[in-house]
């Protein structure tokens, strides 16, 4: 069984103080494959915990990244579990954070996808992280490897886009990109599939400058032992820029 195609099945973003939030799956989750949900927000409090649920699945945290940027919060987190028996489509999936002063949650987006030949037990191979100024552009800090048949994921919220409609670039391929109107946040997710061990790193660019920041979460999952790479990381996606992102610093384990 190989790393199979991932597959978007949902996204949202809202504002205020509503946890817990709602992400309702658009499409079936087969069985034997896991469903990943990608969380970013923005807000001017810390957060206490987070917490994923739904569908009666064991959710796990595989990657948090939390930082500070002029006093407002961007943060991205991964979560993922098992579907031995696959997953209905409309299954509400459960989002919520607590936080740990007064203040509000400015802002929060998420996207949930499926994919299979990923392995159930110590499957992150690591994750890096970025945050940057206004910039019309993106970059995820590199990432080194130590397993050769991996799916990197990679993860960017801006603060402060004009428009919607963020781009990453070749090779990755986009999984989603969703955009709030009303408060300016752009979210952006990619992935990508690798057969070797190396250092990686993961761009693209926002429609307009990101006034108020952002950041950028680049993450590795590895195959299942059984599992190669099926299909080289394709599947129907919006052609990148063929631009290569040099290094900035060695990967960061947390």
């Amino acid at each position: 069984m190989a790393i199979g195609t991932p597959v978007e099945i949902g996204t949202f973003t809202t504002d205020g103080n509503f946890s817990p939030y709602t992400l309702t799956t658009t499409g079936t989750v087969p069985s034997g494959s896991r469903i990943f949900v990608v969380v970013n927000w923005i807000q001017n409090v810390t957060v206490g915990t987070i917490t994923v649920s739904g569908g009666g699945l064991s959710w796990e945290q595989d990657h948090l990244q939390v930082e500070d940027q002029g006093g407002n919060q961007k943060a991205c987190t991964f979560w993922s579990a098992d579907c031995p028996s696959g997953l209905a489509s409309s299954t509400n999936i459960s989002i919520a954070l607590t936080v740990g002063g007064a203040g509000n949650r400015w802002g929060i987006g998420a996207a949930a996808f499926h994919c299979s030949g990923i392995a159930a037990a110590s499957r992150t191979d690591g994750s890096t992280d970025q945050i940057m100024g206004n910039l019309t552009a993106w970059d995820a800090e590199a990432l080194t490897t130590t397993n050769a048949n991996d799916l990197l994921l990679a993860a960017a919220v801006g603060d402060g886009v004009d428009t919607g409609g963020s781009s990453i670039d070749s090779p990755w391929v986009e999984l989603a990109d969703w955009f709030d109107s009303a408060n300016q946040w752009a979210h952006i997710l990619g992935y990508r599939i690798v057969s070797s061990t190396s250092t990686y790193g993961a761009g693209g660019d926002w429609p307009s400058s990101s006034d108020f920041g952002a950041l950028a979460v680049l993450a590795a999952y590895k195959a299942a032992e059984d599992a190669g790479v099926m299909g080289g990381g394709g599947g129907m996606a919006r052609p990148g820029r063929a631009r290569d992102r040099a290094p900035r610093r060695e990967g960061r384990w947390f």
